[in-house]
């Protein structure tokens, strides 16, 4: 700043800077800087531009209109408020752990495009156009650039609650058609054990070394999904005070067992929902304890979280090890994190475990489980499908012989 000077009382300054002889004007309202230019040189034009320009902002202001600050119009600064804004939610348990994360993983990549673009242009319809033929041409996949798409959504949307922008983004969604429904990946009772025996053995192999923490959490986060059916961002969420562990017998052995009651999850669609586990999770609970210095004696008084790692990564290079990373299907599925959730399903539904109960248990809908679970599931194991067909104590012989068929004469 080359010149600088007070007027009204010191509530306004006139400037100039050292790149222009322009002179600008600027005050502070609720700690933001508000400023423009007087497009003049002369002193006594400017002096009275700024009074005029300084009135009429005070009517604004006190009417309602939010103040605005010329930095946070631009793309970068309004997208590192989201994410501020975002971590903020995490932190207040209203949101995910997982769903901020990979925000943060895919903002680099659209701030080359879109950082130093004014918040007005970037909201407008044609410039996702063109943002999206960009991105087209550089070979993301279309998904991914839906992911890009809701990212900049999610920013303008922050952008417009703060009052930056004008109206909230309104960006036309293309129709591709009917979507076919996508089966969600599994793993068989065979797959499941083949998975366990892979994490044992990269537990033993990376004990002594700097990642067997991490090797030894993901085995138990491995288990206690897969027998609690959680989404991801509700499980890293999960506290050691909000587990129950009870005492309940084993309906097809008799024996009695421990089962993990877990209330106030938080996480995708849900801050209060409440879960009832499968006995595994249990044995994965007493790992989490066992790491975290707590007993079965004063557990419930920690706040800590049972999970500190989130082990996309690792779990990924575990797949890959045991050959479980895609399904047989043609052409095959990826299996993920998610997929133990989905293991947790279709295994409560080949048990005979009512739809509504396993719905309620997850957190979703009877529809949801129907629609996407129950007509992917394989019926080759089923014990249930040739039912009835035995005929006094007899097995059944196969299909009917030509000769049993009675014959039709042409008349």
């Amino acid at each position: 700043m080359l010149e600088s000077h007070k007027i009204l009382g010191g509530e306004l300054t006139l400037y100039t800077r050292r790149s222009s002889p322009i002179w600008q004007c600027g005050f502070y309202y609720k700690r933001i800087h508000t400023r423009t230019s007087t497009k003049t040189t002369d002193r006594k034009l400017a002096d009275e531009f700024a009074k005029q320009w300084f009135y009429q902002k005070m009517a604004e202001l006190q009417s309602g209109v939010p103040v605005q600050s010329g930095k946070s119009r631009v793309f970068k600064i309004a997208a590192e408020k989201a994410i501020s804004q975002y971590e903020a939610d995490v932190a207040a348990g209203t949101r995910s752990v997982s769903y901020i994360r990979g925000l943060k993983v895919l903002l680099p990549k659209l701030l080359e495009h879109v950082g130093a673009v004014k918040l007005q242009d970037a909201a407008k319809p044609a410039f996702w156009k063109d943002l999206k033929n960009s991105l087209a041409k550089t070979g993301i996949k279309p998904a991914t650039i839906h992911q890009y798409k809701n990212l900049l959504r999610i920013i303008l949307n922050e952008a417009h609650e703060r009052g930056e922008i004008d109206s909230p983004p309104v960006f036309r969604r293309e129709s591709l058609g009917k979507k076919e429904d996508t089966p969600r990946t599994h793993f068989s009772e065979a797959e499941y054990r083949m998975l366990l025996n892979e994490l044992r053995n990269r537990h033993f192999a990376l004990m002594g070394s700097e990642l067997e923490e991490k090797a030894a959490e993901l085995s138990d986060w491995v288990q206690f999904a897969a027998n609690s059916g959680m989404r991801i961002g509700e499980q890293a969420n999960v506290r050691f005070c909000d587990v129950e562990c009870l005492e309940e017998k084993d309906t097809e052995s008799g024996r009695p067992g421990n089962i993990l009651i877990i209330r106030n999850i938080r996480g995708k669609r849900t801050k209060s929902g409440v879960c009832k586990t499968y006995f595994s999770a249990f044995k994965a609970f007493e790992g989490c304890m066992q790491r975290s210095g707590l007993s079965l004696e004063n557990y419930k008084s920690s706040r800590e979280k049972l999970f500190r790692y989130y082990a996309r990564d690792l779990f990924r290079k575990v797949l890959e090890a045991a050959n479980l990373r895609f399904t047989q299907d043609d052409p095959p599925l990826k299996r993920d994190l998610m997929s133990l959730r989905h293991t947790y399903i279709c295994f409560g539904l080949q048990r005979g475990v009512p739809v509504f109960e396993i719905a309620q248990n997850c957190r979703t809908s009877v529809q949801m489980i129907e629609k996407h679970y129950g007509k992917y599931l394989s019926i080759v194991g089923s014990t249930s499908i040739n039912r009835d067909f035995r005929e006094d104590n007899k097995p059944y012989q196969g299909a009917m012989s030509r000769a049993s068929i009675p014959s039709r004469r042409r008349q």
